[in-house]
This record gives structure tokens, C-alpha cells and sequence, in this order.
């Protein structure tokens, strides 16, 4: 059975859904019952905040989710070449942290 927040974040197309979801839910600290419960969702909306943003920043805030998060990873992709990190070792990294936060 899934919890409220990850339901509500399974809902998001666009990013008016993901205000509307992050609005719903607030920002919630590492000590509140919602991280216990929906560790991985509270992880989620601690990005969820930031993608509006970055959306607007780019003119992208009527495109789907899934291409204003391509825009997304493309430029981390740009920040990392231009502060000298190597994205694969960087994706990798991501990819363990990722599978180690589902695991749980």
C-alpha cells in the first residue's frame, strides 16, 4: 500500500502537479513521522522544491515532467564538466545511493 505522499507524487505530469503536490505536503524535516513512513518520498520532495525553478528559469514550466527533468540532468551534466567532475563516476555514485534508498 503506498503512503500519501508517494501517491500524490505518482499523480505529477507537469510542474503545476508538482507544486500542487509539494504545496500539499510542505517541506518536512528528517525528523518528522513522514520521513519514518516515506523515507524515499520525503527525499523526492527535497528536489521537488528546487524543479519549479529551475522550470521557470528555463521557459519550461508548461513541458512535461519527464523533459523539464531531462533539461535538468542535461545541465547538472553541463556544471559537472565545467567544475571539473566526472559525470560517470558521479552517475554511478547517484545510481548506489539511489539503490541503497530503495533497499530500505
Amino acid at each position: 500500500m503506498q503512503n500519501p505522499i508517494s501517491t500524490a507524487l505518482g499523480t505529477v505530469q507537469n510542474i503545476e502537479d508538482l507544486v500542487r503536490v509539494h504545496t500539499q505536503h510542505g517541506v518536512v524535516t528528517a525528523d518528522s513521522d513522514a520521513h519514518v513512513v516515506e523515507p524515499n518520498a520525503m527525499l523526492a520532495l527535497n528536489v521537488a522544491e528546487l524543479v519549479p525553478i529551475y522550470a521557470r528559469r528555463c521557459g519550461t514550466t508548461n513541458d512535461e515532467i519527464a523533459s523539464v527533468l531531462s533539461d535538468l540532468v542535461s545541465d547538472l551534466r553541463h556544471l559537472a564538466d565545467a567544475i571539473g567532475i566526472e559525470w560517470d563516476e558521479l552517475d554511478e555514485r547517484a545510481a548506489d545511493h539511489h539503490a541503497a534508498e530503495v533497499a530500505r
